[in-house]
């Protein structure tokens, strides 16, 4: 099943950190955090995990 990337982008092997710092959200992880623009934040506690897209 492919699932369209609305904003940001996929998972890229050539990016190191996509093989372990790196989710994608969707929309309604958007809407539950109040973060209208999850791309280049972080999320946890240890400011290791971003969003790369929606």
């Amino acid at each position: 099943m492919q699932i369209p990337i609305i904003k940001g982008r996929d998972f890229d092997p050539a990016f190191a950190t996509d093989t372990i710092n790196a989710f994608v959200v969707t929309e309604s992880f958007v809407k539950a955090m109040g973060e209208p623009d999850p791309i280049g934040k972080y999320f946890g506690g240890k400011k290791q995990d971003w969003g790369i897209g929606l």
